[in-house]
């Protein structure tokens, strides 16, 4: 199923998307500058996540989980300073887990993954 980015962010469908959504996750939604929540759980994401999302500076939730997303956890995230939930569980996302100084961060749930790594 392949949805335009206005088409994937229409209010009944933004919080809770269980679609089976494919492909890569659109790096057009680093525009969403005043985004707080993201959460694209439950799809077909492919892909590397894209580093624009680093942009995304009001973000305090960010949900990737259980979908199949691949290399690594960009370190443009470091510039999530108001994140408090990353969840990016059973995607195939590999290598080191990054050393974010993420400091409102409450939850990082990275199970079901292929990292390496990481410091807390």
């Amino acid at each position: 199923m392949a949805l335009s980015l206005p088409e994937l962010l229409k209010p009944s469908r933004h919080d809770s998307m269980r679609m089976k959504v494919t492909g890569p996750i659109p790096s057009a939604l680093k525009s969403l500058s005043q985004l707080r929540t993201l959460n694209v759980a439950d799809n077909a994401f492919s892909g590397s996540i894209p580093i624009q999302l680093g942009d995304l500076r009001n973000l305090r939730i960010l949900n990737m989980s259980h979908n199949q997303l691949t290399h690594t956890i960009p370190t443009s995230f470091s510039n999530l300073v108001n994140l408090e939930v990353l969840a990016l569980t059973n995607n195939m996302i590999a290598g080191p887990i990054p050393d974010f100084q993420l400091r409102n961060l409450n939850l990082l749930a990275l199970d079901g993954n292929k990292m390496t790594g990481g410091t807390f």
